[in-house]
C-alpha cells in the first residue's frame, strides 16, 4: 500500500509579541491546524524555545500556536516549523538556523491535542510543560521539564533541569542527569534508573519504587503500595513512609 505523506507549513508572518518568556527583538507568530481521525502518536521535535502541549477532551484536530523569537531579523527569516502525517502518525518538526556571534532563534510552541493522544518529544533546550495527554517519552537536553496527567506510561531521558511528573495512569521511568525529581500519583510502579545529582520525591505510587544509580541529593518516598529499592546511592539522606512491600536500602 502507497504511503499517503501529508505536509502543512507553517508561514510566518510580521506580528506583536505574545507573552513568552523569550524577549528578543524580532519575532513571527504562525498558526496551523490537522485532523486527527485516526491518529494514535504525535511526534515533536522542538529543539529551542518553549513547548506547551495541552490536551483538550473532545477535539479531533491539532492546533499548533507558534512564535518565532530572534536577535536579528535575517535570522528570523531561517526559522520553519511542519506537520507531517504519515499513517497513524503525525510528526510536528521545527528547524532552527545555528547560533552566529551570540545572536540566536528560538520558535515558541503551543499545541492542542485531542485528550489521551501518545506523545513522543525531543527538546534540546527551553521548559516544557505537557497536560492531559496518553503515553509520553520525552528526550530533553535542558530546561525544566512538568507532566501533569498521561493515560498511560511515562518514559523521561532529560540532562538537566527540574522534573515534575503527576497523575500517571502506567509506569515512569526517569534518567537524569541533574536538576530535581517529583513524582506524585502515578497507579503504576516508579524507576528513576540514574540520577546524577537532585533531590527526588516521590508520593503516592500503588506499584513498587525502585531507585537504580543516585550520584547525590536526598530521597524521600512515601505512600507506596509496593516495595522500595534503592540500589546504589553516593550521597545525601533517604526517608520512607508508609511503604506497604520490602524496603531495601544499600548496606542494609
Amino acid at each position: 500500500m502507497k504511503r499517503v505523506l501529508i505536509l502543512l507549513a507553517g508561514v510566518l508572518t510580521m506580528a506583536s509579541a505574545q507573552a513568552w518568556d523569550h524577549h528578543c527583538k524580532f519575532n513571527a507568530t504562525s498558526e496551523d491546524t490537522i485532523k486527527a481521525d485516526g491518529v494514535r502518536l504525535l511526534e515533536i521535535d522542538a529543539r529551542a524555545g518553549l513547548l506547551r502541549v495541552e490536551g483538550q477532551s473532545g477535539s479531533k484536530t491539532i492546533s499548533v500556536e507558534a512564535e518565532a523569537c530572534a536577535t536579528r531579523k535575517n535570522l528570523l527569516e531561517e526559522v520553519e516549523w511542519r506537520m507531517e502525517r504519515s499513517g497513524d502518525r503525525i510528526r510536528l518538526a521545527v528547524d532552527l538556523p545555528d547560533p552566529r556571534n551570540n545572536n540566536y532563534a528560538v520558535l515558541n510552541l503551543v499545541v492542542e491535542i485531542p485528550r489521551g493522544l501518545d506523545l513522543d518529544v525531543r527538546d534540546s533546550s527551553g521548559s516544557i510543560v505537557i497536560a492531559d495527554a496518553g503515553a509520553v517519552r520525552v528526550r530533553d537536553s535542558s530546561g525544566s521539564l512538568e507532566i501533569d496527567g498521561a493515560d498511560g506510561s511515562v518514559i523521561v531521558d532529560d540532562s538537566s533541569g527540574s522534573l515534575s511528573v503527576e497523575d500517571v495512569s502506567g509506569h515512569v521511568e526517569i534518567r537524569d542527569g541533574s536538576g530535581s525529581i517529583k513524582v506524585e500519583n502515578v497507579r503504576g510502579s516508579v524507576r528513576v534508573a540514574e540520577d546524577g545529582s537532585g533531590s527526588i520525591d516521590i508520593d503516592e505510587v500503588e506499584g513498587d519504587v525502585e531507585i537504580g544509580n543516585d550520584g547525590s541529593g536526598s530521597i524521600s518516598v512515601a505512600d507506596v503500595g509496593g516495595n522500595f529499592t534503592v540500589r546504589r546511592d553516593g550521597s545525601g539522606s533517604i526517608s520512607h513512609r508508609r511503604v506497604a512491600g520490602r524496603v531495601s536500602l544499600p548496606n542494609d
